[in-house]
């Protein structure tokens, strides 16, 4: 089977070679690797051009730069459009890969072939490459080897990011095709459309570890600071919305159940946003306790003090 990796880039000098030198030294190389510039204004375009050179990688690494910039989910679009692998690793640009990573799960898709999408447990580092041993990602049941993700599990704690995914093909390109131009990102569409039929798996190891630094693209809650915001947590919640509203009235569903299942999680997250726009202490706590199956107990903890420290502000 050939394999593709595809990444999006914007304004990642500081750790994309890292990056890079992680992919190049696989230990199954990738068949081709796709490139996807969105108009960055540092050295990453630079940096990217002489690791190709240097390694003579001319033939399978391409690396493509937008005439505009087309925005995160935009260029992991066309990124993926590029692609031509029959197996497509999606990648970003300041994360870190184990040396097995495709081998490792390349085993799994070769040899379960319903399976359109597949990811796995993560690690973290910081910006210093120290690994953070007490965390990971992608959390699995004790003595089990891989776990179905289905859409309830997306939409109550998103574990498994684009970067520690693979998908098929025809996955990618149903995914394209129906919400290709929206603002989805990428993995939140491949992964609803790959757990909507049962076909989405998450694997025991961990393949890649996640850089946590400042210039993050996505919104991460890894600070307190940034957890107990609440300009930042409404901002965050608001996009959330969007996101869901562009899923409900796309066609990337099948199943009417899947869209009913996601305008609950709407109305969820309409009523959590009130609650904190209002600082309605005891209706988050009224909420947690009716939809436990929807709101992390940690997410409710947040809201909470978030409003507490509000009402001495």
């Amino acid at each position: 089977m050939k394999v593709s990796v595809c990444m999006g880039i914007y304004n990642g000098e500081k750790f994309i070679e890292k990056q890079l030198q992680t992919i190049y030294k696989q230990s199954r190389p990738a068949d081709e690797v796709i490139l996807c510039d969105d108009c960055s204004k540092d050295k990453s375009v630079e940096i990217v051009r002489k690791f190709i050179s240097a390694n003579k990688l001319e033939e399978t690494w391409k690396l493509y730069q937008n005439i505009e910039n087309k925005g995160y989910p935009g260029n992991f679009y066309y990124a993926m459009s590029l692609c031509t692998g029959d197996v497509v690793f999606l990648a970003d640009q300041d994360d870190v890969w184990v040396e097995n990573k495709i081998s490792n799960m390349m085993r799994i898709m070769e040899t379960h072939p319903h399976v359109e999408l597949l990811a796995s447990r993560w690690g973290i580092m910081d910006a210093e490459d120290n690994v953070l041993k007490e965390i990971s990602r992608g959390h699995m049941p004790q003595k089990e080897e891989h776990r179905d993700i289905t859409i309830e599990g997306i939409l109550y704690c998103n574990d498994w990011p684009g970067m520690c995914s693979c998908y098929r093909k025809e996955l990618g390109h149903r995914v394209i095709e129906r919400v290709g131009e929206s603002k989805i990102p990428h993995d939140i569409a491949l992964g609803m459309l790959a757990a909507e039929k049962g076909n989405f798996w998450c694997v025991s190891q961990i393949n890649q570890y996640h850089r946590r630094h400042d210039a993050n693209v996505a919104m991460e809650e890894h600070r307190a600071r940034k957890l107990l915001n609440k300009k930042r947590k409404l901002l965050e919640i608001e996009i959330y919305l969007k996101w869901l509203e562009e899923l409900v009235t796309s066609k990337l569903f099948e199943k009417e159940e899947s869209r009913i299942t996601i305008t609950n999680k709407q109305q969820i997250m309409k009523e959590r946003l009130n609650n904190l726009q209002n600082g309605y202490r005891t209706r988050i706590i009224k909420q947690y306790l009716g939809n436990r199956k929807d709101i992390r107990l940690s997410t409710a903890v947040c809201d909470f003090i978030i409003c507490c420290r509000q009402d001495k502000e």
